[in-house]
């Protein structure tokens, strides 16, 4: 699913109706909020309903006036996001070693 909403002057009163839909973990996969004015208040609020979000693939956010504080808070949420999964993957490869090392004795 897609929702494209560039140049509609989103802010942060409207971000907080967009934020809803996505923390809860909608079949979202890509949002075009391009040529918006998204600020460092409503990447704040778009950063949090993300965190609550896993399907969301895509995200435009160009031509908006996040600021160094708006792109800071977005990417602090990626990177954490980012490192999530990989914790997740080596837990997943340590289980499965475990699991093996069982079957072998």
């Amino acid at each position: 699913m897609h929702l494209s909403l560039p140049d509609n002057m989103i802010g942060e009163k409207e971000m907080l109706d967009i934020s809803y839909v996505i923390s809860r973990n909608t079949p979202l996969r890509t949002l075009n909020l391009s040529d918006n004015v998204v600020d460092s208040k409503a990447a704040l609020v778009l950063s949090e309903s993300l965190g609550n979000n896993s399907n969301l693939k895509e995200l435009d956010l160009r031509n908006n006036k996040l600021g160094d504080a708006g792109i800071a808070v977005l990417m602090e949420l990626f990177i954490s996001q980012k490192l999530q999964k990989e914790q997740k993957k080596i837990k997943r490869q340590q289980e499965k070693d475990n699991k093996k090392t069982e079957d072998d004795d």
